[in-house]
């Protein structure tokens, strides 16, 4: 890929997310350190939070630190950064026909955020990421996983599909504190 968006393919079985659907809530944003809130005229969807050591997330988890040393291996400097990790819950998210994340918004709003990653779980017509700057629309690709910055830099939005329903796992690669060596 190009612009710091980086693609890699996904094997993981998630058919344990199918035990989660009872447990989907209206999607929240958050912004800074405020209480999130539903708002569904900038995002409308379903979702559960995990965890970051649920177990039932091992091979994701592992998948993810895959990709994160490709990526890092690409863009070396960012071993200049402070520690990160995944400390935050990951999100499994389903978008109904017609629901998404409507707004340009990016992912870190002084909460430490570094990466941010999203995995789409079926293929879906029309119903990627659209990256505002890079001029770059990623594919809804069962088994793709996408790794950017968190930072204004990769302003994004959903693509909506108005026929087809959209499921993904996201989440962030936030600062620990910790000072790199």
């Amino acid at each position: 890929m190009t612009n710091l968006i980086e693609v890699y393919d996904c094997d993981v079985n998630f058919d344990f997310l199918k035990d989660i659907q009872s447990k989907l809530k209206d999607g929240e944003i958050k912004y800074g350190d405020n209480k999130p809130i539903v708002d569904k005229s900038v995002k409308s969807s379903k979702e559960y939070g995990f965890k970051p050591d649920d177990p039932r997330l091992i091979s994701y988890r592992n998948h993810l630190q895959k990709c994160l040393e490709k990526y890092m291996k690409k863009y070396h400097h960012i071993v200049h950064h402070p520690h990160f990790n995944v400390i935050e819950n990951i999100n499994y998210q389903v978008y109904e026909p017609g629901d998404g994340y409507f707004n340009w918004h990016f992912e870190d709003i002084d909460i430490g955020r570094v990466l941010v990653f999203t995995t789409y779980l079926t293929d879906t017509k029309d119903a990627g990421t659209e990256f505002c700057y890079q001029n770059y629309k990623s594919e809804c690709k069962k088994g793709t996983t996408l790794i950017w910055p968190a930072y204004w830099t990769h302003t994004h939005r959903g693509m909506i599909s108005n026929t087809d329903r959209k499921e993904i796992l996201t989440g962030w690669f936030t600062t620990t504190g910790k000072v790199s060596n």
